[in-house]
């Protein structure tokens, strides 16, 4: 009992993460690239390695990840004891990286906000085991990378290091880590005039690896096929519409998704925050987009509806009535959201990483517009932004917490 009592909170944890687990793998029957992976790996007589080379060359440039995704897919009981340990160190590294010396009250709530934000449906739009290897593991890398890069000391980089190569084998995650360690070496050589050796050496690694998904012959080819299969005249549209309608369809998601939870988790939170600290302009202005966002997720007719309807139908830039419309609506919400994030941290350095981290996963996702699978990859590729949001939800819970000291 005393044992129990003195670790109650990696209890707790560990109970949230195997709920969390048990409830995704319910879902791992659910049709998805596994079970083509699973026969491959037969085919090769499980040559992971290999594979991994072969699809370098002939796919995709994610060769620890294409291998891993072909392992799990034939070792499924393995699969799942990795995917409850990293939901269990995922929700840990959040509380030592972001939650020293915090109330028990934050801590309790955190793999709550941890629950809401991470829908287990965000892991499943093309199989679990396939999104979960591509997109789930490497922001768990990532954390585990940021835990030992923000160390000091060498040894902590040598361990950041084979996390953080699994992570920039991502392309989207290669992006991200690459911004959010300028960001962070920049406020480095700031502070102390010196550069961070450790920050200087992940966004080498991060350029190394955008540059091999840009190179890889595998990538050339799976553009190709794509292209065919999904977006047959994406090769002819300019690279100015791409950025629109990648702009165009993130936004979409963002507002009208059925699967992001996080924006409403972050309004729900700002509005707390805002009325607490009696800001009378950014309480009303969060509390007016809340209740905007939940009237018309409960199918009442509002603002939106509107623009659910006219967004759809945009496929190129168009100077009109509706184009404008729907820029306009976009950045004006945007805008006002980063007006809220700014007030609720008093537009101090917390505020600038905040804004800028949520910057950062927008951008990540904003990468899917130079694909033809736009329209095909679902929700999957928000989970770079998803985990920005998922890390302003935690100092908006600090805040909350220092402001009401509990």
């Amino acid at each position: 009992m005393k044992l129990f009592i003195k670790y109650k909170i990696e209890v707790y944890y560990l109970f949230i993460s195997l709920f969390f687990s048990l409830q995704s793998l319910s879902l791992i029957d659910n049709s998805g690239d596994q079970d083509w992976f699973a026969d491959m790996a037969k085919q090769i007589d499980y040559n992971y390695i290999q594979f991994a080379i072969d699809r370098y060359f002939n796919w995709s440039s994610r060769l620890l990840i294409e291998s891993a995704t072909m392992f799990f897919s034939v070792h499924q009981r393995f699969f799942s004891l990795v995917f409850f340990l990293v939901t269990f160190f995922f929700i840990s590294l959040s509380r030592l990286i972001f939650l020293k010396n915090q109330s028990k009250f934050v801590v309790f709530l955190l793999p709550i906000l941890f629950l809401f934000i991470f829908p287990s449906y965000l892991f499943t739009s093309a199989g679990l085991i396939a999104t979960v290897t591509n997109y789930y593991f490497p922001m768990f890398t990532l954390i585990t990378s940021w835990y030992f890069l923000v160390q000091s000391n060498w040894k902590s980089w040598i361990l950041a290091l084979p996390f953080f190569i699994y992570t920039i084998m991502q392309e989207q995650f290669a992006v991200f880590s690459f911004l959010l360690l300028l960001y962070a070496g920049i406020q480095h050589y700031t502070k102390f005039k010196s550069i961070h050796f450790g920050y200087f050496v992940g966004k080498i690694l991060s350029i190394l690896g955008i540059i091999s998904a840009i190179i890889s012959p595998g990538s050339g080819i799976r553009k190709l096929s794509e292209t065919q299969t999904w977006y047959p005249n994406f090769d002819q549209i300019s690279l100015l519409d791409k950025i629109f309608l990648g702009f165009i369809d993130t936004n979409r998601i963002l507002f009208i998704g059925e699967i992001l939870v996080f924006l409403f988790v972050i309004l729900i939170l700002t509005t707390i925050l805002t009325g607490i600290k009696k800001k009378i302009y950014p309480f009303i202005v969060s509390s007016s987009l809340l209740l905007l966002f939940v009237l018309n997720r409960l199918g009442l007719v509002t603002s939106l509806r509107v623009f659910s309807e006219i967004v759809s139908e945009v496929k190129t830039i168009q100077f009109d009535i509706k184009t404008y419309y729907l820029i306009f609506v976009m950045l004006t919400v945007l805008f006002l959201f980063i007006y809220i994030i700014w007030n609720c941290f008093n537009m101090n350095e917390e505020a600038i990483f905040a804004t800028i981290l949520l910057i950062i996963g927008y951008l990540s996702r904003m990468l899917v517009s130079f694909s033809p699978t736009i329209y095909a990859s679902q929700e999957r590729t928000f989970i770079p932004l998803v985990f920005s949001g998922y890390i302003v939800s935690i100092l908006l819970l600090n805040k909350i917490s220092k402001e009401k000291n509990i």
